[in-house]
């Protein structure tokens, strides 16, 4: 969904993956609202970013799941993100 900050976010990255101000179009670029935060995930161009590319991800969950000692058999903070993903379970 096309909001006026998710709007911003895009002009503001497409400013600054200009290679002036970014190496190999790289960067980060997030927003939050309504308790989802969306982020830009590795490997997309700042400078090309589309609302479309943002991974929206539920902050409550991110948050519990980043907290939990529990053990995982892969990278902590991906598990976090795919237990947090807005519309998965």
């Amino acid at each position: 969904m096309i909001t006026p900050l998710a709007d911003q976010i895009i002009t503001i990255a497409h400013h600054f993956g200009d290679p002036q101000y970014a190496r190999a179009g790289g960067g980060n670029a997030s927003y939050k609202a309504d308790g989802v935060l969306h982020i830009k995930p590795s490997g997309r161009s700042l400078a090309t970013l589309a609302v479309s590319d943002l991974v929206p991800l539920r902050m409550d969950v991110l948050m519990q799941a980043l907290r939990s000692s529990d053990p995982v058999d892969a990278d902590p903070v991906q598990v976090a993100a795919a237990k947090a993903r807005v519309g998965t379970r």
